[in-house]
Protein backbone atom coordinates (compact mmCIF):
# COMPACT_ATOMS: atom_id res chain seq x y z
CA UNK A 1 0.00 0.00 0.00
CA UNK A 2 2.57 2.26 0.71
CA UNK A 3 4.75 1.45 -2.37
CA UNK A 4 1.42 2.81 -4.41
CA UNK A 5 1.24 5.94 -2.27
CA UNK A 6 4.03 6.43 -3.07
CA UNK A 7 3.63 5.35 -6.75
CA UNK A 8 0.82 7.85 -6.89
CA UNK A 9 2.55 10.75 -4.67
CA UNK A 10 5.29 10.66 -7.49
CA UNK A 11 3.07 10.49 -10.42
CA UNK A 12 0.94 13.76 -8.59
CA UNK A 13 4.49 15.40 -8.07
CA UNK A 14 5.02 14.41 -12.19
CA UNK A 15 1.59 15.79 -13.35
CA UNK A 16 2.15 18.91 -10.88
CA UNK A 17 5.45 19.41 -12.44
CA UNK A 18 4.40 19.44 -16.27
CA UNK A 19 1.54 21.58 -15.45
CA UNK A 20 4.11 24.28 -13.91
CA UNK A 21 6.46 23.78 -16.50
CA UNK A 22 3.37 24.20 -19.24
CA UNK A 23 1.88 27.56 -17.53
CA UNK A 24 5.28 28.65 -17.77
CA UNK A 25 5.12 28.13 -21.05
CA UNK A 26 2.06 29.80 -21.53
CA UNK A 27 3.44 32.63 -19.70
CA UNK A 28 6.24 32.96 -22.03
CA UNK A 29 4.11 32.96 -24.96
CA UNK A 30 1.57 35.47 -23.04
CA UNK A 31 4.95 37.58 -22.55
CA UNK A 32 5.69 37.02 -26.10
CA UNK A 33 2.60 38.07 -27.44
CA UNK A 34 2.37 41.12 -25.56
CA UNK A 35 5.84 42.45 -26.03
CA UNK A 36 5.16 42.03 -29.91
CA UNK A 37 1.69 43.31 -29.53
CA UNK A 38 3.59 46.65 -28.06
CA UNK A 39 5.64 46.77 -30.80
CA UNK A 40 2.91 47.13 -32.99
CA UNK A 41 1.25 50.11 -31.06
CA UNK A 42 4.92 51.44 -31.57
CA UNK A 43 4.88 50.68 -35.28
CA UNK A 44 1.09 51.77 -35.63
CA UNK A 45 2.00 55.17 -33.48
CA UNK A 46 4.94 55.94 -35.46
CA UNK A 47 2.88 54.90 -39.08
CA UNK A 48 -0.08 57.30 -37.73
CA UNK A 49 2.67 60.38 -37.01
CA UNK A 50 4.44 59.65 -40.06
CA UNK A 51 1.77 59.29 -41.86
CA UNK A 52 -0.05 62.74 -40.15
CA UNK A 53 3.42 64.36 -41.18
CA UNK A 54 3.20 63.40 -44.73
CA UNK A 55 -0.70 64.75 -44.98
CA UNK A 56 0.30 67.81 -43.67
CA UNK A 57 3.34 68.18 -45.70
CA UNK A 58 1.08 67.37 -48.85
CA UNK A 59 -1.74 70.03 -47.72
CA UNK A 60 0.62 72.62 -47.40
CA UNK A 61 2.26 71.69 -50.74
CA UNK A 62 -1.06 71.43 -52.36
CA UNK A 63 -2.15 75.04 -50.37
CA UNK A 64 0.97 76.30 -51.92
CA UNK A 65 0.29 75.28 -55.43
CA UNK A 66 -3.40 77.00 -55.57
CA UNK A 67 -2.59 79.90 -54.13
CA UNK A 68 0.41 80.21 -56.88
CA UNK A 69 -2.53 79.33 -59.73
CA UNK A 70 -5.07 81.52 -58.60
CA UNK A 71 -2.54 84.27 -58.45
CA UNK A 72 -1.41 83.47 -61.74
CA UNK A 73 -5.06 83.37 -62.87
CA UNK A 74 -5.49 86.63 -61.66
CA UNK A 75 -2.38 88.35 -63.44
CA UNK A 76 -3.79 86.31 -66.61
CA UNK A 77 -7.09 87.99 -65.60
CA UNK A 78 -5.84 91.27 -65.13
CA UNK A 79 -3.45 91.07 -68.38
CA UNK A 80 -6.47 90.07 -70.57
CA UNK A 81 -8.39 92.88 -69.05
CA UNK A 82 -5.68 95.64 -69.90
CA UNK A 83 -5.76 93.95 -73.35
CA UNK A 84 -9.28 94.26 -74.25
CA UNK A 85 -9.18 97.75 -73.43
CA UNK A 86 -5.68 98.75 -75.29
CA UNK A 87 -7.84 96.37 -78.13
CA UNK A 88 -11.09 98.78 -77.20
CA UNK A 89 -9.07 101.86 -77.39
CA UNK A 90 -7.27 100.53 -80.33
CA UNK A 91 -10.91 100.01 -82.20
CA UNK A 92 -11.98 103.43 -81.27
CA UNK A 93 -9.21 105.13 -82.26
CA UNK A 94 -9.42 102.89 -85.80
CA UNK A 95 -13.13 103.99 -85.98
CA UNK A 96 -12.14 107.62 -85.38
CA UNK A 97 -9.68 107.63 -87.93
CA UNK A 98 -11.96 106.14 -90.35
CA UNK A 99 -14.31 108.46 -89.50
CA UNK A 100 -12.07 111.06 -89.79
CA UNK A 101 -10.60 109.81 -93.19
CA UNK A 102 -14.26 109.48 -94.88
CA UNK A 103 -15.42 113.08 -93.96
CA UNK A 104 -12.18 114.10 -95.36
CA UNK A 105 -12.90 112.51 -98.50
CA UNK A 106 -16.12 114.09 -98.67
CA UNK A 107 -14.57 117.45 -97.72
CA UNK A 108 -12.33 116.94 -100.75
CA UNK A 109 -15.12 115.70 -102.95
CA UNK A 110 -17.77 118.75 -101.64
CA UNK A 111 -14.87 120.92 -102.44
CA UNK A 112 -14.26 119.58 -106.18
CA UNK A 113 -17.96 119.52 -106.63
CA UNK A 114 -18.30 122.80 -105.65
CA UNK A 115 -15.35 123.91 -108.14
CA UNK A 116 -17.33 122.60 -111.05
CA UNK A 117 -20.39 123.75 -110.08
CA UNK A 118 -18.98 127.47 -109.80
CA UNK A 119 -17.09 126.82 -112.94
CA UNK A 120 -20.48 125.46 -114.62
CA UNK A 121 -21.99 128.65 -112.74
CA UNK A 122 -19.46 130.79 -114.62
CA UNK A 123 -20.23 128.86 -118.36
CA UNK A 124 -24.08 129.49 -117.60
CA UNK A 125 -24.07 132.97 -116.64
CA UNK A 126 -21.81 133.61 -119.88
CA UNK A 127 -24.02 131.78 -121.80
CA UNK A 128 -26.82 134.19 -120.47
CA UNK A 129 -25.12 136.90 -121.00
CA UNK A 130 -24.43 135.87 -124.60
CA UNK A 131 -28.26 135.35 -125.02
CA UNK A 132 -28.78 138.50 -123.05
CA UNK A 133 -26.47 140.50 -125.67
CA UNK A 134 -28.82 139.01 -128.90
CA UNK A 135 -31.38 140.89 -130.10
CA UNK A 136 -35.05 140.24 -127.86
CA UNK A 137 -33.00 138.10 -126.00
CA UNK A 138 -34.39 139.50 -122.62
CA UNK A 139 -37.45 137.46 -123.26
CA UNK A 140 -35.82 134.76 -123.44
CA UNK A 141 -34.24 134.26 -120.30
CA UNK A 142 -37.71 134.16 -118.11
CA UNK A 143 -38.64 130.76 -120.32
CA UNK A 144 -35.40 129.68 -120.08
CA UNK A 145 -36.03 129.44 -116.26
CA UNK A 146 -39.55 128.61 -116.88
CA UNK A 147 -38.23 125.11 -118.65
CA UNK A 148 -35.38 124.55 -116.17
CA UNK A 149 -38.19 124.60 -113.33
CA UNK A 150 -40.74 122.10 -115.63
CA UNK A 151 -37.35 119.91 -115.98
CA UNK A 152 -36.67 120.37 -112.31
CA UNK A 153 -39.95 119.21 -111.81
CA UNK A 154 -40.42 116.33 -114.14
CA UNK A 155 -36.71 114.90 -112.54
CA UNK A 156 -38.63 115.01 -109.21
CA UNK A 157 -41.66 113.42 -110.58
CA UNK A 158 -39.12 110.89 -112.28
CA UNK A 159 -37.37 110.11 -109.03
CA UNK A 160 -41.09 109.63 -107.03
CA UNK A 161 -42.31 107.15 -109.88
CA UNK A 162 -38.77 105.37 -109.74
CA UNK A 163 -39.12 104.87 -106.28
CA UNK A 164 -42.68 103.58 -106.32
CA UNK A 165 -41.75 101.36 -108.96
CA UNK A 166 -38.98 99.80 -107.14
CA UNK A 167 -41.57 99.65 -104.09
CA UNK A 168 -44.14 97.88 -106.30
CA UNK A 169 -41.55 95.72 -107.66
CA UNK A 170 -40.24 94.70 -104.03
CA UNK A 171 -43.44 94.35 -103.20
CA UNK A 172 -44.70 92.28 -106.35
CA UNK A 173 -41.71 89.97 -105.70
CA UNK A 174 -42.62 89.22 -101.90
CA UNK A 175 -45.86 88.25 -103.40
CA UNK A 176 -44.66 85.75 -105.85
CA UNK A 177 -42.35 84.30 -102.80
CA UNK A 178 -45.69 83.90 -100.83
CA UNK A 179 -47.63 82.68 -103.58
CA UNK A 180 -45.18 80.05 -104.24
CA UNK A 181 -45.96 78.99 -100.46
CA UNK A 182 -47.83 75.87 -100.11
CA UNK A 183 -50.68 77.74 -98.15
CA UNK A 184 -51.24 79.61 -101.07
CA UNK A 185 -51.39 76.70 -103.84
CA UNK A 186 -54.49 76.72 -106.12
CA UNK A 187 -55.08 79.74 -104.45
CA UNK A 188 -57.28 80.71 -107.62
CA UNK A 189 -59.80 77.61 -107.46
CA UNK A 190 -60.39 77.99 -103.46
CA UNK A 191 -61.11 81.82 -104.28
CA UNK A 192 -63.71 80.57 -106.86
CA UNK A 193 -65.04 77.96 -104.16
CA UNK A 194 -65.24 80.51 -101.71
CA UNK A 195 -66.47 82.92 -103.93
CA UNK A 196 -69.34 80.38 -104.93
CA UNK A 197 -70.16 80.04 -101.31
CA UNK A 198 -70.18 83.35 -100.58
CA UNK A 199 -72.67 84.27 -103.50
CA UNK A 200 -74.81 81.34 -102.83
CA UNK A 201 -74.98 82.34 -99.29
CA UNK A 202 -76.25 86.09 -100.11
CA UNK A 203 -78.86 84.91 -102.53
CA UNK A 204 -80.12 82.23 -99.55
CA UNK A 205 -79.78 85.17 -97.22
CA UNK A 206 -81.81 87.19 -100.00
CA UNK A 207 -84.37 84.53 -100.25
CA UNK A 208 -84.98 83.80 -96.75
CA UNK A 209 -85.52 87.48 -95.76
CA UNK A 210 -87.88 87.60 -98.51
CA UNK A 211 -89.98 84.52 -97.36
CA UNK A 212 -89.74 85.66 -93.82
CA UNK A 213 -91.05 89.08 -94.71
CA UNK A 214 -94.31 87.07 -96.60
CA UNK A 215 -94.38 84.74 -93.76
CA UNK A 216 -94.85 88.01 -91.31
CA UNK A 217 -97.06 89.77 -93.47
CA UNK A 218 -99.36 86.33 -93.85
CA UNK A 219 -99.20 85.36 -90.43
CA UNK A 220 -100.13 89.13 -89.51
CA UNK A 221 -103.29 88.70 -92.27
CA UNK A 222 -104.29 85.22 -90.71
CA UNK A 223 -104.37 87.06 -87.23
CA UNK A 224 -106.02 89.90 -87.95
CA UNK A 225 -109.01 87.58 -89.77
CA UNK A 226 -108.63 85.36 -86.92
CA UNK A 227 -109.43 88.21 -84.32
CA UNK A 228 -112.32 89.54 -86.97
CA UNK A 229 -113.83 85.68 -87.13
CA UNK A 230 -113.39 85.64 -82.89
CA UNK A 231 -114.86 89.22 -82.32
CA UNK A 232 -117.83 88.38 -84.91
CA UNK A 233 -118.56 84.83 -82.80
CA UNK A 234 -117.93 86.71 -79.57
CA UNK A 235 -120.27 89.63 -80.75
CA UNK A 236 -122.74 86.73 -81.60
CA UNK A 237 -123.09 84.48 -78.61
CA UNK A 238 -122.97 87.32 -76.06
CA UNK A 239 -125.93 89.28 -77.75
CA UNK A 240 -127.52 85.68 -77.74
CA UNK A 241 -127.04 84.75 -73.82
CA UNK A 242 -126.77 88.33 -72.13
CA UNK A 243 -130.08 90.01 -71.24
CA UNK A 244 -128.99 92.98 -69.76
CA UNK A 245 -129.17 96.33 -71.67
CA UNK A 246 -126.46 98.29 -70.12
CA UNK A 247 -123.35 96.17 -72.60
CA UNK A 248 -124.13 95.74 -76.38
CA UNK A 249 -121.21 93.65 -77.04
CA UNK A 250 -117.65 92.33 -76.17
CA UNK A 251 -114.63 91.73 -78.28
CA UNK A 252 -111.31 91.07 -78.01
CA UNK A 253 -108.59 94.02 -78.97
CA UNK A 254 -105.24 93.12 -79.70
CA UNK A 255 -102.43 95.47 -80.12
CA UNK A 256 -98.77 94.79 -81.47
CA UNK A 257 -95.96 95.68 -78.83
CA UNK A 258 -92.57 95.14 -81.13
CA UNK A 259 -90.75 92.04 -80.99
CA UNK A 260 -88.96 89.86 -78.45
CA UNK A 261 -84.91 88.64 -78.14
CA UNK A 262 -85.64 86.16 -80.87
CA UNK A 263 -87.42 88.15 -83.15
CA UNK A 264 -91.16 86.59 -82.74
CA UNK A 265 -93.69 89.81 -82.50
CA UNK A 266 -95.10 90.41 -79.20
CA UNK A 267 -99.03 91.09 -78.71
CA UNK A 268 -101.56 92.27 -76.04
CA UNK A 269 -104.83 91.27 -75.66
CA UNK A 270 -107.78 93.48 -74.10
CA UNK A 271 -111.43 92.39 -73.44
CA UNK A 272 -113.52 95.35 -74.41
CA UNK A 273 -116.83 96.11 -74.15
CA UNK A 274 -119.11 98.71 -76.60
CA UNK A 275 -121.99 100.71 -75.49
CA UNK A 276 -123.22 102.32 -78.62
CA UNK A 277 -120.18 104.21 -80.14
CA UNK A 278 -118.20 103.90 -76.72
CA UNK A 279 -115.98 101.06 -76.59
CA UNK A 280 -114.02 100.50 -72.90
CA UNK A 281 -112.23 98.44 -71.01
CA UNK A 282 -114.06 95.31 -69.20
CA UNK A 283 -111.60 95.29 -66.52
CA UNK A 284 -112.97 96.91 -63.14
CA UNK A 285 -116.03 98.04 -65.13
CA UNK A 286 -118.10 94.73 -64.69
CA UNK A 287 -119.82 92.04 -62.10
CA UNK A 288 -118.76 88.84 -61.31
CA UNK A 289 -121.67 87.28 -63.77
CA UNK A 290 -120.28 89.35 -66.40
CA UNK A 291 -116.86 88.52 -66.26
CA UNK A 292 -118.29 84.87 -65.93
CA UNK A 293 -120.28 85.24 -69.25
CA UNK A 294 -117.34 87.11 -71.06
CA UNK A 295 -115.32 84.49 -70.58
CA UNK A 296 -117.42 81.28 -71.70
CA UNK A 297 -118.65 83.24 -74.71
CA UNK A 298 -114.86 83.82 -75.58
CA UNK A 299 -113.61 80.48 -74.89
CA UNK A 300 -116.75 78.82 -76.40
CA UNK A 301 -115.74 81.82 -79.71
CA UNK A 302 -111.80 80.38 -79.52
CA UNK A 303 -112.99 76.88 -79.60
CA UNK A 304 -115.32 77.51 -83.14
CA UNK A 305 -112.62 79.51 -84.22
CA UNK A 306 -109.69 77.25 -83.75
CA UNK A 307 -110.87 73.75 -82.68
CA UNK A 308 -113.03 72.98 -85.23
CA UNK A 309 -111.27 69.92 -85.89
CA UNK A 310 -111.41 68.97 -82.07
CA UNK A 311 -114.05 66.99 -80.86
CA UNK A 312 -114.55 67.71 -77.07
CA UNK A 313 -115.61 70.77 -75.30
CA UNK A 314 -115.20 71.12 -71.50
CA UNK A 315 -117.37 73.80 -69.82
CA UNK A 316 -116.47 73.61 -65.73
CA UNK A 317 -119.05 75.29 -63.24
CA UNK A 318 -120.22 77.23 -66.44
CA UNK A 319 -123.18 78.58 -64.86
CA UNK A 320 -121.32 80.12 -61.69
CA UNK A 321 -122.43 83.66 -60.85
CA UNK A 322 -124.97 83.71 -63.51
CA UNK A 323 -128.33 85.13 -63.09
CA UNK A 324 -131.42 82.61 -64.01
CA UNK A 325 -131.69 84.65 -67.55
CA UNK A 326 -128.52 84.45 -67.84
CA UNK A 327 -127.58 81.12 -67.43
CA UNK A 328 -131.06 80.01 -69.55
CA UNK A 329 -129.51 82.23 -72.28
CA UNK A 330 -126.02 80.71 -71.75
CA UNK A 331 -128.23 77.09 -72.08
CA UNK A 332 -129.50 78.43 -75.24
CA UNK A 333 -126.29 79.54 -76.92
CA UNK A 334 -124.85 76.01 -76.33
CA UNK A 335 -128.08 74.32 -78.05
CA UNK A 336 -127.09 76.44 -80.95
CA UNK A 337 -123.55 74.72 -80.81
CA UNK A 338 -124.78 71.42 -80.45
CA UNK A 339 -127.21 71.93 -83.44
CA UNK A 340 -124.06 74.17 -85.64
CA UNK A 341 -121.85 70.76 -84.65
CA UNK A 342 -124.21 67.71 -84.52
CA UNK A 343 -122.83 66.62 -87.81
CA UNK A 344 -119.00 66.10 -86.67
CA UNK A 345 -119.01 62.53 -85.49
CA UNK A 346 -116.41 62.89 -82.94
CA UNK A 347 -118.15 66.16 -81.37
CA UNK A 348 -118.62 65.84 -77.42
CA UNK A 349 -119.44 68.35 -75.02
CA UNK A 350 -118.64 67.87 -71.30
CA UNK A 351 -120.05 69.64 -68.88
CA UNK A 352 -119.64 69.92 -64.97
CA UNK A 353 -122.33 71.58 -62.47
CA UNK A 354 -123.93 71.42 -59.42
CA UNK A 355 -126.74 73.70 -60.87
CA UNK A 356 -129.66 71.13 -61.75
CA UNK A 357 -131.48 73.85 -63.26
CA UNK A 358 -128.80 74.57 -65.48
CA UNK A 359 -129.14 70.51 -66.36
CA UNK A 360 -132.64 70.59 -66.79
CA UNK A 361 -132.47 73.63 -69.40
CA UNK A 362 -129.61 72.11 -71.38
CA UNK A 363 -131.94 68.50 -71.29
CA UNK A 364 -134.37 70.94 -73.13
CA UNK A 365 -132.87 70.85 -75.95
CA UNK A 366 -133.65 67.25 -76.61
CA UNK A 367 -129.77 66.01 -77.78
CA UNK A 368 -129.50 64.81 -73.83
CA UNK A 369 -131.42 61.91 -72.15
CA UNK A 370 -129.57 61.69 -69.29
CA UNK A 371 -126.62 63.00 -67.15
CA UNK A 372 -124.26 61.62 -64.48
CA UNK A 373 -124.51 62.40 -60.89
CA UNK A 374 -121.19 62.22 -58.62
CA UNK A 375 -122.43 61.73 -54.74
CA UNK A 376 -120.65 60.34 -51.82
CA UNK A 377 -122.10 57.30 -50.18
CA UNK A 378 -121.11 55.51 -47.06
CA UNK A 379 -120.57 51.66 -46.90
CA UNK A 380 -119.35 50.13 -44.02
CA UNK A 381 -118.07 53.07 -42.39
CA UNK A 382 -115.76 53.89 -45.10
CA UNK A 383 -116.80 57.11 -47.54
CA UNK A 384 -116.31 56.44 -51.20
CA UNK A 385 -118.11 58.57 -54.41
CA UNK A 386 -120.36 57.04 -56.42
CA UNK A 387 -121.67 57.30 -60.01
CA UNK A 388 -125.70 56.86 -61.33
CA UNK A 389 -126.85 58.19 -64.28
CA UNK A 390 -129.75 59.60 -64.08
CA UNK A 391 -132.79 60.41 -66.64
CA UNK A 392 -132.66 64.28 -67.51
CA UNK A 393 -136.98 63.78 -67.80
CA UNK A 394 -136.54 63.35 -64.02
CA UNK A 395 -137.06 67.63 -64.32
CA UNK A 396 -140.56 67.64 -65.68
Amino acid sequence: MREKERTLSADLDRSRAAERSEVAAADERVTGCQRDTSRLSELASRLREQRGQRLEETYHRASETFAEATKRLDEEKASAKAKAKELEETRHQQASKEKLQSEVLANLEYRETANREAEKQKELDAVRQSIRDLPGGGAVEPEIDEVQASINKKELEIQRSSGAVETIGSRLKETRTQLNEHRYRHIDDRHAKKLIEVKTVSLVIGDLDRYYKALDRALIRFHQTKMEEINRSTKELWNKTYKGSDIDGIEIKSEHEGYTDSGARKHSYRVMMRKGDNLLDMRGRCSAGQKVLACLVIRLALAESFCINCGILALDEPSTNLDTANAEAFASALHEVIEHRKQQKNFQLVVITHDEKFVKSLGASGYCNHYYRVSKQTTGGEIHSAIEQVAISQFD
